[in-house]
């Protein structure tokens, strides 16, 4: 088994499955990191999808690494909005409007990464069960 670098009390993934978390991470796609794990593309898409510990263990690895980035845009940010602020003043219309659009644009909200707790996204799937079972006996789509 190989732990991840995170402490925490979570069981750790076994080594082709974190082998699959590197490639995904690195924006592999599925089959990739079948091919790196030694697995079927199959057994990848079980993983994501029904493995609680590999779906937790992959979104810890991307919650440090969406840390890590907006880390480093924090330290950009300060120097790109007084440059993008400056063009606002610009005599330009048209460098204003992409300026503006820009900050603007720095506003939305990223998708943060699901749950890191293998128990939590159990949780949430008996939940979802239950929802579903109580839907369909009485009826409701």
């Amino acid at each position: 088994m190989v732990k991840s670098d995170h402490k925490t009390s979570h069981p750790a993934v076994s080594a082709n499955q974190q082998l699959a978390i590197d490639v995904l991470l690195a924006g592999g796609t599925d089959s990739e990191a079948a091919q790196a794990a030694s697995v079927t593309r199959e057994t990848v898409c079980r993983w994501r999808h029904s493995d609680a510990d590999f779906i937790a263990a992959y979104n810890r690895e991307r919650r440090a690494a969406s840390e890590a980035t907006a880390d480093s845009l924090r330290q950009a940010s300060l120097k790109a909005i007084k440059t993008l602020s400056d063009i606002l003043s610009d005599e330009d219309c048209s460098l204003r409007i992409k300026a503006a659009s820009i900050l603007l644009g720095q506003y939305d909200e990223a998708q943060a990464p699901g749950d890191t707790d293998p128990e939590a996204i159990r949780a949430g799937w008996d939940e979802a069960r239950r929802e579903r079972e109580h839907r369909a006996f009485f009826g409701q789509p």
